[in-house]
């Protein structure tokens, strides 16, 4: 970005030479940000193309081996000789591994509804083959069940919790009504996220022209009777398509004329000041006073703005983003080794998924496993205080 000078129409005033200085000093500051964020972006980027390349393999062999785990975990939740406490940790660890795949952006060819439709059916079989007895110690069960298995609270007061348990038919029902309800909300939460997107865009732009209706007018007054509408004209007679031979060449005067019409319409002085700098090589440009205080205010708003956008480039909620944040160090010694620790956890978690499917070919290998994890279960608050008060 060129730094040429501006300056005033009275440059023997003192306050005009320090409103000069302030304004080239902002123009450095702007220069200094755009390559600061251009250079995180393609930090950022080279990151990402490292973590496809390196990493993304063993994250999705992971969801993959994840998968299989479930898979072969679903099928014992209907079986017999299941004690209800081996059941309800069996549906306990099936439910963590799910929501460990649904929170994974990578996980992309994980059929996760197919999944669940999996553990539906087998908690259908369960209950035909089962008659409900109806007590408060069963319904509080039942209803724990629903919970974990749409992670949400229970919509449904004593008489049709009463209901839904002594009919399997009320219970599929109940069960395909919730699905229905989770998919509506994702679609919500998927046209709220595209509108507040619309909305951060639209304050961007109204941020970056002029936050308050009184600043857009003086800046449309400015245009209208000071050196700007001047700068606009000269940049619109040597972008002017018309005037080119070349297609090529009209081809980029167009673009340039549409972008030059998009400042004009927006009273965007920031991007008008900019493009003439760009395209004439005039060593100084004269200003009034009001202009330049406009100036000087439009170019510390540039500043916040590529400030705001440097803090959003590494908190985005994008998988390159997220990547980001997860990987990068202080130096690409530290970065180097982040992807190595991650690559080494995804490939143990992958060998442990492997290793446990293998193990697991009969009730009595799950059994084992659903001890160990009873046996190494944190106590829950309740059972905590109780500990404290038998041995304090």
């Amino acid at each position: 970005m060129a730094i040429h000078l501006i300056t005033t129409k009275q440059t023997d005033n003192f306050n005009d030479s320090s409103i000069v200085a302030s304004i080239k000093n902002l123009w450095q500051k702007i220069e200094k940000n755009h390559k600061k964020n251009d250079t995180k972006k393609k930090k950022i980027t080279q990151l990402y193309q490292s973590f496809q390349s390196n990493v993304l393999p063993h994250e999705q062999e992971m969801c993959i081996q994840v998968q299989t785990l479930i898979t072969t975990l679903i099928p014992f939740v209907s079986r017999k000789s299941l004690s209800e406490a081996h059941r309800e940790e069996l549906l306990d660890w099936i439910n963590q591994e799910l929501y460990f795949i649904e929170s994974n952006p990578f996980a992309q060819n994980i059929e996760i509804d197919s999944l669940r439709d999996a553990l539906q059916q087998q908690l259908l079989i369960l209950a035909e083959r089962n008659p409900f007895e109806e007590s408060a110690e069963n319904l509080q069960q039942l209803a724990m069940m629903l919970e974990d298995l749409f992670g949400d609270e229970l919509n449904l007061n004593a008489e049709e919790l009463s209901n839904v348990a002594r009919d399997p038919d009320e219970l599929q029902q109940y069960i395909d009504r919730m699905h229905k309800k989770s998919q509506e909300e994702q679609d919500a939460k998927q046209r709220d996220g595209d509108h507040n997107e619309w909305q951060d865009e639209q304050y961007d732009q109204v941020d970056q022209n002029g936050q308050r209706k009184s600043e857009r007018l003086a800046l449309d007054k400015l245009f209208k009777r000071s050196e700007l509408n001047k700068i606009y004209k000269r940049l619109a007679a040597k972008f002017h398509p018309d005037k080119e031979m070349d297609d090529a060449k009209k081809t980029h005067k167009h673009k340039l004329m549409q972008q030059l019409s998009e400042a004009r319409k927006t009273n965007d002085a920031f991007t008008l000041l900019l493009m003439y700098q760009q395209h004439y090589d005039d060593t100084d440009l004269i200003f009034d006073d009001a202009t330049m205080q406009a100036i000087e205010k439009l170019l510390r708003q540039r500043i916040h703005l590529l400030e705001r956008e440097n803090h959003q480039l590494s908190s985005a909620n994008t998988p390159e983003g997220m990547v980001w944040q997860q990987l990068s160090g202080r130096s690409k010694k530290a970065t180097a080794k982040n992807i190595e620790s991650l690559i080494t956890e995804r490939q143990e978690i992958a060998d442990n998924c492997q290793a446990i499917v293998k193990d697991i070919t009969n009730l009595k290998m799950l059994k084992e496993y659903l001890n160990e994890r009873l046996d190494n279960a944190p106590l829950a608050d309740t059972d905590l205080d109780t500990f404290n008060k038998i041995f304090s």
